[in-house]
C-alpha cells in the first residue's frame, strides 16, 4: 500500500505522519525512513526488500522525493516506489503540493495508493491579510481565533513569520514573487507599519519560538500569540 501526504499545511500532515508512525510501532511494525536526496535504486531495494531480525513487517517513509530536480533519477525511482507498494507499506511525505499529473504517474502503476492533501483554509489567509496596527483589536483577535482553530496554532505562527517576512522585503522595496495583484495588495500592507514596527514584531516572534522550543515558557502557543497582537 502507497500513502502519499502532501500539501502546504506541513504542520498537519507532518502530524499525520507521526500518528502513522505511532499506530506502525504499537502493530510491532518496524518503521524505515529515508530522505529522497539520499535515496538510490540500490538503496531502496534493500530498503524495501529487507527484513528485521525477528521477520517483522516493515513500512518504509520517503520524505521530500518531489523536491529532488526532474530527473532520470527521479523518474525512476517514481515507477520503483509505485511498483514496490503494491506488495509492500510505503509512505511518501511532502513538504509541498504534488501536482495532478505527479500524482497519476503514482496512481497508473498502483491504483490503491492513498493520497491524502492537507490545505492551509482561507481563515488563515484572511487573517494574515488582516494584519495592521490600524485594525481594531477584537476583529484580529477573533480571526486568529478561527485561524487557529482550523489550522492549528504551529501553522498560524509559521505562517505568521512568512508573511512579516514578506512584508519585511515589501517595505524594504526587496523584489517580490506572485501575481500584481499580491504583490499590491502586500505593499499596502507594509505601509501601516514602519520599518522598526516590522522588525519588532519578527524578534519578538523568535523569541516566542525560542522559549517555546526549549520549554521556558509558562503560556501556551495560541495565548502567546493573542500577547503579541493585543500589544502590537
Amino acid at each position: 500500500m502507497l500513502t502519499i501526504l502532501h500539501g502546504e499545511n506541513i504542520v498537519q500532515s507532518r502530524k499525520k505522519l507521526g500518528d502513522l508512525i505511532q499506530k506502525s510501532k504499537e502493530n510491532k511494525t518496524d518503521v524505515k525512513r529515508l530522505h529522497a536526496k539520499d535515496l538510490t535504486i540500490s538503496l531502496l531495494e534493500e530498503t524495501v526488500g529487507s527484513t528485521s531480525l525477528f521477520g517483522n513487517q516493515h513500512v518504509v517513509i520517503i520524505e521530500e522525493l518531489h523536491s529532488l530536480p526532474a530527473s532520470k533519477k527521479r523518474t525512476a525511482l517514481i515507477e520503483k516506489i509505485a511498483n514496490f507498494s503494491i506488495h509492500n507499506d510505503i509512505i511518501l511525505w511532502e513538504k509541498k503540493k504534488i501536482t495532478k499529473p505527479q500524482q497519476n504517474k503514482f496512481l497508473k502503476l498502483n491504483r490503491e495508493s492513498g493520497i491524502q492533501e492537507f490545505k492551509i483554509t482561507n481563515y488563515l489567509f484572511s487573517f494574515l491579510d488582516l494584519i495592521s496596527p490600524n485594525l481594531n483589536k477584537k476583529k484580529l483577535l477573533l480571526a486568529l481565533q478561527s485561524a487557529v482553530e482550523s489550522d492549528g496554532e504551529w501553522m498560524v505562527f509559521t505562517m505568521i513569520a512568512w508573511k512579516l517576512r514578506q512584508l519585511i522585503k515589501a517595505k524594504d522595496g526587496g523584489i517580490l514573487k506572485g501575481a500584481p495583484f499580491m504583490i499590491s495588495k502586500l505593499k499596502k500592507q507594509s505601509s501601516a507599519f514602519s520599518m522598526t514596527e516590522l522588525m519588532n514584531l519578527h524578534a519578538k516572534l523568535l523569541r516566542i519560538d525560542i522559549a517555546h522550543k526549549t520549554s521556558t515558557n509558562k503560556l501556551e502557543l495560541g495565548q502567546d500569540l493573542d500577547l503579541l497582537f493585543i500589544n502590537m
